[in-house]
């Protein structure tokens, strides 16, 4: 039965003013969090934060974080935890949001001043953070305000984690999460972080994937101090010189990274994916709008959006040291640092990444025969996330925007990076959602960042909808299943032939189809299975883990790791795979390997993708697992032998 949202909708019109009001005042704290002078700032906005969440009658709790990482005279901003609502009979729901934004100046190129927010005749209202992350954060607040003013009745309990440095590489809040898990965390049932945005302006979409970003500075120093380039241009060496080669030498113009290494983790696209590219309402207008331009690097929408969420893609930001402001100065600069970022995708791997980019640019500083001195290395690193967008979290959203909007969302992944997307998932073995709140001109980062009033207040009532849809969304055996990230990176074969044991449960590194892999002072070598000859036939199939929306039935992981969906341990003894003492208690049964199936509609039954092998795998499964076996969405009845 859909939920009765009507008078909760209401209530949200006859507060818009209000509402915009309170954002207003979060706008005006200049919450910079990259900036040490303004720390104060950022710690009073997580104060203001605080009490308006008391105003409304939840528990907070200021969590301090710790002194700063490499800045030890700085304390990091507090982590704003809030619960509201503790009843055992409704559902937990996490929610994510930060309330520190980037920096801004009127010098920089604004309209108006970044910290006052000013709405023109269009219905934008421009000001830092409206948009990112400071608008969205308080939908939540207006959202159990609007249910207060309404007299409706909350319908889950709401946590609320709300950090103040995200734009400075959330430092602290991963640890920070890994240690509430089990306790303030402990009884979430699904998490929402509403800090991306719609492809376009007029289409909502759910978000199921984002890229990871590796950032990178490259340091080239000489001469004791700044130079006089009539003194001595010509007879020193200078660092900028080098520092231009060496950032020129990474990416071309068309965007292709020239860093050998990178673009062959990236995992192969298949024609059932193509496909989902032409129905996504998006338009090369939309990002010609959000350009100010038509500098695209492509032409048309499918190879726009594969550049901007499945391939990676480097950029050079900036660099430090070097003379920037306005005029002439004929300085030669000491020391310069160049700044730049792969932003990743599946199937890449940090620490590879990071090893390809150190090899790559030691090289190419080599080749100058230079006298300066250049070292290269990560300023902080994270992964690439991608979530089941089947789970009752996605459909419930997808309901309540529906209702909202009267549209159905795009199911889209994005070119952005969240990594505590990629915390919240596994710290708490929950599905993660990322429902949007603005559109796609917004310009988070940029000057002139604004957020529209009628996606402020239609967001209110979506974040609303979306917990009653919540309420009511049944709970499939499925539901309990989070790919594990291992797993979630691989295409072709998931199971590798291994010389010795791999105990590859909380890996990091994905296998490849053939090769070596590093696990302590241990190299291990696995090869693809169907190079192998003498092993059963049934583990010679190939299986390919998709995770669009349309291509994904079923998620099953096999042996033993069900509940934590674990990858688990992968034994060769003989050719006959078996299984490891204790990996179920009590029970000693053969062991297909570190098994998992993505059920997909090209096959009409898991015997047919299992390559005629399916009646025996299906009644080993059907035997260990019973009703969660037979509960399978799509599941043809299992042949007979």
């Amino acid at each position: 039965m859909a939920p009765q949202l009507d008078s909760y909708f209401k209530q949200v019109d006859d507060s818009a003013n209000h509402f915009i009001e309170r954002l207003r005042k979060a706008v005006a704290i200049p919450s910079i969090s990259a900036e040490d002078a303004r720390r104060p700032d950022v710690v009073r906005m997580g104060e203001w934060l605080a009490g308006e969440l008391k105003s409304l009658g939840a528990e907070v709790e200021l969590r301090p974080l710790g002194k700063q990482p490499h800045k030890e005279h700085l304390d990091l901003p507090p982590v704003v935890l809030a619960r509201y609502g503790n009843d055992k009979n409704k559902r937990t729901i996490l929610v994510y949001g930060h309330y520190d934004v980037q920096p801004a100046e009127k010098s920089d190129g604004w309209a108006t001043e970044p910290f006052e927010l000013s709405v023109d005749d269009k219905g934008r209202m421009f000001g830092r953070g409206s948009t990112d992350d400071k608008g969205p954060v308080l939908g939540w607040l207006n959202a159990i305000e609007a249910h207060q003013k309404a007299g409706i009745d909350f319908p889950v309990n709401l946590l609320m984690c709300f950090e103040g440095m995200e734009e400075y590489g959330s430092e602290g809040l991963e640890e920070f999460i890994q240690a509430e898990a089990k306790k303030y965390f402990a009884d979430t049932d699904a998490v929402c972080i509403s800090d991306n945005y719609w492809l376009g302006t007029e289409k909502p979409c759910l978000t199921y994937g984002l890229r990871g970003c590796n950032y990178y500075s490259v340091e080239v120093s000489g001469p004791g101090a700044d130079l006089h380039s009539g003194v001595f241009g010509g007879t020193a060496q200078e660092p900028m010189t080098d520092l231009v080669r060496i950032l020129g030498s990474l990416v071309d113009t068309n965007g292709k990274i020239q860093i050998p290494g990178i673009m062959e983790q990236v995992a192969p696209i298949t024609k059932e994916e193509e496909g989902l590219y032409d129905g996504i309402s998006f338009t090369m207008d939309n990002i010609f709008e959000s350009l100010g331009s038509k500098t695209t690097i492509h032409d048309d929408k499918k190879n726009t959006l594969m550049a901007r969420w499945r391939y990676p893609s480097l950029s050079v930001h900036g660099v430090e040291g070097a003379f920037s402001s306005p005029g002439a100065k004929t300085v030669i600069p000491a020391k310069v640092i160049g700044k730049f970022s792969i932003r990743t995708v599946p199937n890449m791997d940090i620490d590879t990444t990071n090893n390809c980019v150190y090899k790559y640019v030691e090289e190419q500083f080599a080749k100058l025969n230079s006298k300066n001195t250049m070292k290269v290395y990560a300023q902080h690193t994270g992964k690439w996330w991608a979530a089941s967008p089947k789970h009752w979290n996605f459909s419930a959203a997808a309901k309540a925007t529906e209702r909202v909007w009267g549209v159905q969302p795009d199911f889209t992944r994005e070119g952005g990076s969240i990594p505590v997307t990629l915390t919240f998932e596994e710290a708490t073995g929950k599905n993660v959602l990322l429902l949007p709140m603005g559109s796609s001109t917004d310009g988070a980062h940029s000057i002139n960042e604004k957020l529209d009033k009628r996606n402020y207040i239609e967001g209110i009532k979506l974040l609303g909808a979306y917990l009653h849809y919540v309420a009511e969304e049944p709970q499939t055996v499925l539901d309990e299943f989070v790919p594990d990230r291992l797993c979630a990176s691989l295409t072709g074969c998931i199971i590798g032939r291994c010389a010795s044991q791999i105990d590859i449960q909380n890996s990091t590194t994905p296998l490849s189809a053939s090769g070596s892999r590093q696990n302590g002072p241990e190299t291990q070598h696995y090869q693809h299975l169907s190079n192998t000859a003498g092993l059963p036939k049934f583990l010679a199939a190939k299986f390919e883990l998709y995770l669009s929306p349309t291509a994904v039935d079923a998620w099953l992981v096999v042996d033993g790791f069900i509940k934590s969906s674990r990858l688990g341990r992968l034994v060769d003894t003989d050719n006959t795979l078996q299984q490891p003492a204790g990996t179920w208690p009590g029970r000693q049964t053969p062991n297909f390997g570190a098994f998992l199936i993505a059920q997909r509609p090209r096959y009409p039954s898991l015997h047919d993708l299992l390559d005629g092998s399916g009646p025996h795998i299906a009644n080993h499964l059907e035997r260990l697992y019973g009703p969660l076996w037979k509960g399978l969405p799509g599941r043809a009845a299992t042949p007979a032998g």
